[in-house]
């Protein structure tokens, strides 16, 4: 699995910039004196800009990546169904967050796991 998050590609810095906008509410020039152009570091869930605010503080600022919660979702549904595939789902106590999220899920408190 870890090759499958390593060396995870940026995604647009327009839309990146679209996210941080609406997430403040105001174009990322009324909030930073600085943010770089392009990332300083991308991973699976979102990337990271060099900034500095107005009073001449450096921050990082995380950006999620679009679509990050149904990306995740869909892929802890696949881990799960292949999981009771294999008969292995009866310990998911690392699926536990996915249980919560997951419609008409009933959390069982021996195990954390879902049964609907």
């Amino acid at each position: 699995m870890q090759k499958l998050c390593d060396k995870v590609p940026s995604f647009d810095s327009n839309l990146a910039m679209a996210v941080v906008k609406e997430e403040l509410g105001m174009p990322w020039q009324e909030a930073f004196a600085e943010l770089t152009p392009e990332p300083i570091a991308a991973a699976s869930l979102g990337q990271v800009y060099k900034g500095k605010l107005k009073t001449g503080e450096d921050v990082a600022v995380k950006v999620q990546r679009p679509y990050v919660l149904e990306t995740v979702t869909v892929d802890l549904y696949i881990i799960r169904s292949m999981g009771l595939t294999v008969g292995v789902a009866e310990s998911c106590s690392v699926l536990r967050a996915f249980c919560v999220a997951e419609p008409g899920c009933v959390p069982r408190a021996s195990s954390g796991c879902c049964r609907t």
